[in-house]
């Protein structure tokens, strides 16, 4: 299982390059056998968040977890913004 978060004031720059970001993911995701794994960015000066995910098993976890649906790879994550009290409760997601 697989997180990183990407803090920014560029979070739209980020999601254009979303594609990249997939495959970067998946590379690592292979690398380090896991069995899931996902990218968040988060976008420090709007505090929102977006979730890229890499395949379908991370989809359905994500939309478990969090709620709302996967288009693109990408699941909006609303005003979610902190590592510990909004994406990681005792290093899992929220489910």
């Amino acid at each position: 299982f697989g997180v990183c978060e990407c803090v920014t004031p560029a979070h739209d720059a980020l999601l254009e390059r979303a594609k990249g970001l997939r495959e970067e993911v998946l590379a690592v995701k292979s690398e380090k056998n896991l069995e899931y794994s996902f990218f968040a960015v988060v976008d420090i000066v709007e505090l929102k968040s977006h979730l890229i995910v890499c395949g379908p098993a991370e989809a359905e976890v994500a939309e478990l977890a969090f709620g709302g649906k996967v288009v693109d790879g990408i699941l909006p994550l609303g005003n979610r913004v902190s590592r510990k009290n909004d994406f990681m409760k005792h290093g899992v997601f929220p489910i």
